[in-house]
């Protein structure tokens, strides 16, 4: 039988592979079928990262699958390697087996393969640091008849490597491909396997570090902040070691990527102990390292020695040194070191001042050399005590009658701050009417000799409290014709600012004043006529003013109120809601309106504390709970009306009749025991000769404030003087008649 091309029919759904001819009809034919095998074209490209810490190879490949369907792929694993992640389309699952001592990494794809395919490995080994010869890993498909492709290989800054062999490598120029990277090796590979070694050298870092060291002086102790700014350059660090002082206490190293630090055992030098700082991944370029620490100073000693902060292991530290003292220390430099100079806070560049912009210097000075020790001489100044309060100004309005006794009003303006009773001594003989805070009556009390009127906290941040006194006392003796006064002010325990002291004296005494002593200055006088004083239409209108004054005082602190509860400040709330209540005495509606809230406040923050006590004792799960426990922590049970509703929503219906029903009871008990005392107002007559005097500061408390006084009456001209002056006038009207009779013309007869 012979073949032959020359059939030429087809048979349907069939492929015609080969056709023979035949002449006879026994003749036989016998054939021999096997599979076809497929065809495997891989394409990679491989990007090998070198380390000292960790070597990464990423693989990716495009498997191009012909002629016959594939069900898997596998490699064998490069030594010290393993499998970081295995991906792609086709990929159902990998596997790793062990085939003649070698691990063999097999990729199950998701049934029969055909067609072009992509797959990403990435295989993670050990670093290298140093090595000579060191083998480049390659990933090598046992299922492709042809594998080719690029590798990449990327060394970590400040690491060098020099190709010693190669085989099935030919070298490509990384500019030309476009990898802008130092250091960086490409290669083309046209055959599996080939064969590439290196030698791996470490290029040592070259560091900088410019710091800002800021040691401020205390009473006990240096409190040193030093930022170290490093410039890293050739390789990257994963460490730094750096110098203190034996003596550092509390030493806190921060930075980004910083994780630990210690000190090192057995590592002193030049009387400095070194510490180690470890990092999380190495670092390059710039990085700002900051540490703190205290370090003793000797009770009341004269000197002290500054040490400077070293960093170990660089090339160049320059930078800065500054000083802060305490208000109560004076800190001089006798004899500077050679390592230091002179210099401005505003030289040092602002990247050094982390933590520091806000701070302040006694004395600035440019690093030359880090090893440097600077003495300091140190000289302590007494503490000035702080006051408990602060009186802005204090007025007397002095009325004297003509038998010698002093009415007297005292108005003081005070930023209370923490004291809450104000202590005052009342001249001999003198007798306390009554006192008045932010114009509502209190109750004083008596300690020995001194009379202590209690205070209220200020409503709003910035307004003082006013507070007034009046008291009456001798002041001396009066004559017939003469005046003889010693005027004495109250005494309080703080210092007085702004003082001024008005006299009024009697109609009687219309004279010019004699003399007067004491310790104000007498600033100026006039007559106030009684009319002017005593007028009823002028008195009405400036109570009138008073009171609308009043009322508008009164509704800036119902507006401070309603302001307060909405940013959660229900103390202050409550504060300005009562100065409003007491200011408003005389608006009946708008006293109920100030009464109403107040008392709301009341009830709500009682309430509120009801619930803060039954979760400490029973507990509150959720939000709520962790809102009371929050509250139970704050000094002050501040909260915002979220809060609150919040808070009082979760109580169920016995529970919140129940804590009304309490705290209604609390606030009446309050308000029975804190009840103001109704007092009526003096109007102190101003009226004849007003006498002002001032003084601007009395710096001791219970300053001796008086003035003396000497006046008299003009009296009656003597009798002997009155007879002159009447015949005197007599003689004047004589000739004037006289003259008048000269004047008429003669034998006229006057006229009847």
């Amino acid at each position: 039988m012979n073949a032959s091309s020359a059939f030429r029919g087809q048979i349907p759904g069939l492929t015609l592979r080969r056709a023979f001819r035949y002449s006879d009809a026994s003749a036989s034919l016998t054939l021999k079928a096997s599979a076809v095998e497929p065809d495997v074209r891989v394409e990679t490209r491989d990007t090998l990262s070198l380390g000292e810490d960790h070597t990464t190879l990423a693989d990716s490949f495009a498997a191009n699958i012909t002629r016959a369907g594939i069900f898997s792929l596998s490699f064998l694993m490069p030594d010290g390697f393993d499998v970081d992640s295995i991906s792609g389309a086709a990929l159902s699952q990998w596997t790793e087996s062990r085939t003649n001592g070698s691990r063999v990494i097999t990729l199950h794809l998701s049934g029969k393969t055909l067609g072009r395919q992509v797959f990403a490995i990435t295989l993670a080994g050990a670093g290298v640091k140093t090595a000579q010869g060191w083998k480049v890993p390659q990933v090598v498909l046992r299922e492709a008849n042809k594998q080719q492709g690029t590798l990449l290989i990327v060394p970590e800054q400040g690491m060098g490597l020099q190709t010693v062999t190669r085989e099935g490598y030919s070298p490509l120029d990384p500019q030309a491909a476009g990898i802008g990277i130092k250091g960086v090796l490409a290669f083309n590979f046209s055959q599996v396997p080939s064969t590439l070694t290196l030698d791996i050298d470490q290029v040592d870092p070259w560091i900088e570090v410019t710091s800002l060291q800021h040691a401020a002086v205390h009473e006990a102790q240096f409190k040193i902040t030093a930022n170290l700014l490093y410039q890293i350059k050739n390789a990257g660090l994963k460490g730094f070691r750096v110098f203190l002082p034996t003596n550092a206490d509390t030493v806190r190293f921060a930075g980004g990527q910083a994780f630990d630090f210690l000190k090192m055992t057995n590592a002193i030098t030049n009387g400095m102990q070194e510490w180690d700082v470890k990092l999380d991944r190495r670092v390059i370029g710039q990085y700002l390292l900051q540490v703190t620490y205290q370090t003793p100073i000797p009770s009341q000693a004269a000197e002290a020695v500054l040490e400077g902060v070293q960093a170990a292991e660089v090339n160049l530290q320059r930078g800065f040194v500054t000083v802060q003292s305490d208000p109560r220390l004076q800190v001089t430099v006798d004899e500077l070191p050679p390592s230091l100079q002179p210099a401005e806070w505003q030289s040092i560049p602002r990247n050094l001042e982390k933590d520091l912009a806000s701070v302040s210097a006694n004395l600035t000075y440019r690093l030359l050399d880090a090893a440097f020790r600077l003495p300091l001489k140190l000289q302590r100044h007494e503490a000035t005590k702080t006051l408990p309060a602060h009186v802005n100004s204090i007025t007397f309005n002095s009325v004297i009658s003509d038998d010698g006794v002093m009415l007297t009003q005292t108005r003081l303006e005070i930023l209370p701050g923490d004291k809450r009773l104000l202590s005052l001594t009342l001249p001999k003989g003198a007798r306390f009417w009554f006192a008045f805070v932010n114009d509502n009556g209190v109750w004083p009390w008596r300690e020995q000799d001194h009379i202590l009127i209690p205070l209220e906290q200020q409503s709003h941040g910035d307004k003082p409290v006013s507070v007034e006194i009046f008291h009456e006392c001798p002041a001396g003796s009066a004559g017939t014709g003469s005046l003889d006064l010693e005027l004495l002010a109250p005494k309080f325990d703080l210092p007085l600012e702004n003082i001024t002291w008005r006299v009024w004296l009697g109609d009687k005494w219309q004279v010019k004043l004699k003399t007067w002593s004491g310790y104000l200055q007498l600033q100026q006088q006039e007559v106030k006529s009684p009319a002017e004083a005593l007028d009823a239409r002028a008195y009405l209108q400036t109570e009138n003013t008073l009171q609308l004054a009043r009322t508008e005082e009164a509704r800036q602190f119902y507006d401070l109120g309603e302001s307060s509860l909405q940013k959660g400040n229900p103390q202050q709330a409550r504060r300005a809601f009562e100065a409003a209540y007491g200011l408003s005495t005389h608006d009946a509606a708008f006293n109920e309106d100030a009464r109403v809230q107040l008392h709301a406040i009341k009830l709500q923050e009682a309430k509120i504390g009801l619930n803060a006590r039954q979760s400490a004792a029973g507990g509150y799960a959720g939000a709520v709970g962790g809102k009371l426990r929050d509250l139970r922590s704050r000094p002050e049970l501040n909260y915002t009306q979220q809060d609150a509703n919040d808070i009082l929503d979760s109580n169920s219906a016995d529970e919140s009749a129940a804590f009304t029903s309490l705290a209604e009871k609390l606030i009446q008990q309050q308000d029975a025991a804190v009840s103001h005392p109704a007092g009526i107002r003096a109007s102190v007559p101003e009226q004849g000769r007003v006498l002002t005097f001032r003084r601007a500061v009395a710096v001791e408390p219970r300053t001796d404030l008086r003035i003396g006084l000497t006046a008299s009456i003009a009296s009656a001209a003597p009798i002997g003087i009155r007879l002159l002056i009447l015949g005197g006038a007599l003689l004047a009207f004589a000739i004037f008649a006289l003259a008048l009779r000269s004047l008429r013309p003669d034998g006229v007869e006057p006229t009847v």
